[in-house]
């Protein structure tokens, strides 16, 4: 996994294996995902932008 944080705040987290984490920490992999709506959600919400962008390589 790698992550950047740039300067406007947003932060990528680029997860390699990705079917692998699912396959073997199910629990994580999807904590992860709805962790990263709810707080994209939750920024939008308030009428900023998202925060954490996500992107996955099986």
């Amino acid at each position: 996994m790698s992550d950047y944080c740039y300067e406007n705040g947003l932060v990528s987290l680029h997860i390699d294996n990705a079917s692998e984490l699912k396959a073997l920490n199910s629990e994580a992999f999807n904590a992860l995902v709805e962790c990263s709506a709810f707080i994209n959600w939750r920024s939008t919400e308030e009428g900023g932008d998202p925060l954490i962008v996500l992107s996955y390589y099986v």
